[in-house]
């Protein structure tokens, strides 16, 4: 009976937790990595922030396609990746050169990842231009915008995509936000140590080869066949994360390594309970979530074309110590979160109606498809979990939180996979 398969996991797992042991769910399911070695991995230097389409991020699909084929999966498609098109990122040839000429004459060069943060560009850039705190002198090639912060830059970027602009923030120290500006022109962010340079009279010299084109990408995907397969539960994670800059590294842990580890663990989880379902469990790890979420609009494409219902269970951005889970329903999505959560949940999940943009919104267009979000907050995330910064490691997670996470999604899944939660009209 479905109401037996998880409960020697589950009474386990509950003892544990209860006893206050140094034993965690993981250790009584092993299988596969644990929540910990699937944040190393994700994280570390050669995976190089993940960006869509670097080699870093293609040895992540690969680790992730490893992972679901030693835990006994299917592959969804004819391999273990569905190919779309969308941003490839090239940072090693964008490899950007930045002097800085001081109003005495002074020349400064300047060290990418260390001195500054260059976002990259389809067209390869080569300038020398005046820096000006006026906006307006500096439209039409006029000059560098030296604008009052980043968010000011990128605004007036937006009105001026072919200009440059820059803005100052703490780059040596890595407390900086992300440059995945996507206009023609440039933003550039400089060390606050450069502050005094950038008066009246400065002039800025800039080469940068093409940052990025468009070519193929790859989601990874494995399935659980159902004996039926009409309907298919979906559990995804985008894997791609904020790249780097030079030597500089955005591990990209908690926006996503987090949900990636959660939606393994899930699998795994359910390949040992081996739940005999009526509806397809699908398991997908997007790519380029980052950068318009080309590759969950290519699978909720498919999906939705496939089956005649689809319930979407999104996990962006989890596993933040001391901090609340959210569950954030979408369209048609209401069913599902509903059913979610009474679930015996270690950690603190919060049913929400707010949203921030990620993979679940690809399933809003199609009347077949309903879908949720677990994630945090995103004020909480862009602060207390430095998402999109190099701060973003896997040490401020919390892998229980993560385990716990996935331990009641499996259970939801062997329990409640044959439910169709996408109400007619």
């Amino acid at each position: 009976m479905k109401s037996n398969r998880f409960a020697a996991l589950l009474l386990a797992a509950a003892l544990l937790l209860g006893a206050g042991t140094a034993c965690t769910p993981a250790e009584q399911a092993p299988a596969g990595p644990t929540v910990a070695e699937i944040l190393e991995t994700l994280t570390s230097p050669e995976m190089e922030g993940r960006v869509s389409g670097s080699t870093g991020n293609q040895k992540a699909a690969e680790y992730i396609a490893g992972v679901f084929e030693a835990q006994g999966l299917e592959p969804l498609f004819e391999d273990w990746y569905q190919e779309y098109e969308g941003r490839v990122f090239q940072p090693a040839q964008a490899a950007p050169e930045l002097s800085l000429t001081t109003a005495e004459g002074e020349v400064l060069v300047l060290e990418a990842g260390r001195d500054f943060l260059c976002s990259l560009t389809r067209e390869a850039v080569e300038l020398e231009l005046p820096v000006s705190d006026d906006p307006e002198a500096c439209r039409e090639g006029g000059g560098v915008y030296y604008a009052p912060d980043y968010l000011s830059g990128v605004a007036w970027l937006r009105e001026n995509p072919g200009g440059a602009a820059l803005s100052l923030d703490l780059v040596q120290s890595g407390e900086v936000i992300t440059l995945m500006v996507n206009y023609p022109g440039c933003m550039l962010v400089l060390d606050r140590s450069f502050a005094s340079c950038l008066e009246e009279g400065a002039v800025l010299r800039l080469e940068m080869g093409p940052g990025f084109s468009e070519g193929t990408l790859r989601n990874v995907a494995a399935v659980r066949r159902g004996s039926e397969g009409k309907n298919a539960l979906i559990f995804g994670a985008h894997f791609d994360g904020s790249g780097m800059t030079g030597s500089l590294v955005f591990p990209s842990a908690l926006d996503n390594a987090s949900g990636t580890a959660a939606l393994l663990r899930i699998a795994a989880m359910v390949q040992q309970q081996d739940p005999g379902l009526e509806n397809d469990l699908i398991f997908v790890a997007f790519n380029s979530e980052e950068n318009g979420m080309n590759g969950s609009a290519a699978f909720a494409a498919w999906a939705a074309e496939q089956y005649e219902s689809v319930s979407f269970i999104n996990i962006d951005s989890v596993g933040l110590a001391d901090t609340p889970i959210l569950l954030m329903p979408q369209e048609r999505g209401d069913a599902l979160a509903a059913a979610l959560e009474p679930l015996p949940w270690a950690a603190e999940v919060v049913p929400v109606g707010l949203s921030y943009n990620s993979d679940h919104q690809s399933f809003v267009p199609y009347q077949n498809c309903g879908s949720v979000c677990f994630g945090c907050d995103e004020m909480v995330a862009q602060t207390q979990g430095r998402a999109h910064t190099p701060q973003d490691a896997a040490d401020q997670l919390d892998p229980e939180l993560i385990e716990d996470l996935a331990l009641r999604l499996a259970e939801f899944a062997a329990e409640q996979g044959d439910e169709e939660f996408v109400l007619p009209g």
